[in-house]
């Protein structure tokens, strides 16, 4: 055990000042990542991690779809016995974890 606090009890502190009205200050954004990594990052890389091909379609596409997710606490839940196994396309998975094809 350290001497540091959880970074678990980061999500209590948060809820603590919700209850009091208070919106936390985010530590960094994702367009200040962005913005970072293109001022230390090479055209290259840049691009590769950045860009999209063609219409950019697809990528629009993606960004309006993770837009609809979002982390919804459950708290004061038992979680004695728990279960992240899901089912994708009719496929009984262990964990909702899986790797789809690229190509560059």
């Amino acid at each position: 055990m350290t001497d540091q606090q959880p970074f678990a009890n980061y999500q209590y502190e948060i809820y603590l000042q919700g209850v009091a009205d208070q919106v936390p200050e985010y530590p960094f954004s994702y367009a200040d990542w962005e913005r970072r990594a293109r001022e230390v990052l090479d055209d290259g890389p840049f691009g590769y991690v950045a860009g999209a091909a063609g219409s950019e379609d697809t990528l629009r596409a993606n960004l309006e779809a993770f837009r609809r997710w979002r982390i919804v606490p459950r708290m004061l839940r038992d979680v004695r016995e728990r279960s992240a196994r899901c089912e994708v396309l009719g496929l009984e998975l262990a964990a909702p974890v899986m790797l789809a094809p690229i190509g560059v």
